[in-house]
């Protein structure tokens, strides 16, 4: 009897060491970043529920990946040129065997935004950079943080950078409209408190939003404003060689800049690294060569 005890704790042990290395080397593996996030996407829906768009490139496969998740993912996939990954959920991450370099990652959560009344909040952090799309004739009302607004499939979406987010707005049906259209030929009579609180509500998001888009105006400006004090004090003289050179050539590579300023190779690479973490320029890789370009607004 003894002697069956001995061996079930034994293999006990071997099993929870087993489990160890397991979850080591899943958390060590999402440490390591082994992907590059080339686009963040999140719609939000009428119901609250988020889905989630990632496209990510991966530097060797195949590999097990580890990607954060926002929310609790009830439905998830991963796709590569129409070919599905294996894929896993846990404790709000997805575990990714990954088989190629480029993979799509969508899930969906529904734990993610609350509503009170008419007003529903979004309150997220946000692994990396990511556009958020809320629904049509949605308002958003406030914000804790400055956003970018771009356009995506002709819709707007708000782009965050990485950090925590949260957001109030509001959604305006249409079926409000319908409805007091329907009362009006069902009973030939339309409520005249639902009218004026129905005004009352559209001036109250009319002053709402002008007084956001006010705010959000201001402090982009200000924003700008302190973002060109700190260029002024962070850029030097040769800098602004670099950035009179390539905004003169419109594209051009480290060898062109090397030849018309004559910064040797290993300061003129540093500084174009410096350039790009400023946002003052960016670059694209093509036909095997790495072309600088001003960074647009």
């Amino acid at each position: 009897m003894n002697k069956i005890n001995q061996q079930a704790k034994f293999l006990l042990t071997l099993l929870l060491l087993g489990l160890f290395q397991v979850n080591t080397i899943v958390f060590s593996q999402e440490n390591q970043l082994s992907y590059t996030v080339l686009s963040s996407y999140i719609e939000v829906g009428l119901d609250g529920s988020i889905t989630s768009i990632i496209k990510i490139r991966i530097d060797e496969t195949p590999q097990v990946i580890v990607l954060p998740t926002i929310g609790n993912p009830i439905y998830y996939t991963a796709v590569s040129n129409g070919v599905e990954q294996p894929i896993k959920s846990f404790d709000n991450h997805l575990n990714i065997t990954a088989f190629s370099n480029n993979i799509t990652i969508i899930y969906t959560s529904l734990d993610v935004t609350t509503k009170k009344e008419e007003l529903w909040n979004l309150h997220v952090y946000l692994p990396w950079e990511t556009v958020i799309v809320f629904p049509e004739d949605s308002i958003l009302l406030t914000t804790n943080t400055l956003f970018d607004i771009v356009l995506v499939n002709n819709t707007i979406g708000y782009k965050f950078q990485e950090g925590e987010v949260n957001l109030t707005y509001i959604i305006i049906p249409k079926y409000v409209e319908e409805q007091a259209n329907n009362t009006e030929e069902n009973t030939g009579v339309l409520n005249q408190n639902t009218s004026i609180n129905t005004i009352i509500i559209i001036v109250a998001i009319m002053v709402v939003v002008g007084g956001s888009s006010f705010t959000y105006l201001y402090f982009r400006n200000r924003r700008k404003e302190s973002f060109q004090e700190e260029i002024e004090m962070q850029v030097d003289d040769r800098d602004r060689i670099i950035l009179e050179v390539i905004r003169k050539k419109g594209e051009c590579t480290a060898n062109d800049i090397m030849n018309e300023t004559g910064i040797p190779k290993t300061p003129l690479y540093r500084r174009l690294r410096k350039l790009v973490d400023m946002g003052l320029i960016d670059y694209r890789d093509r036909g095997g060569h790495r072309y600088f370009r001003i960074k647009k607004e």
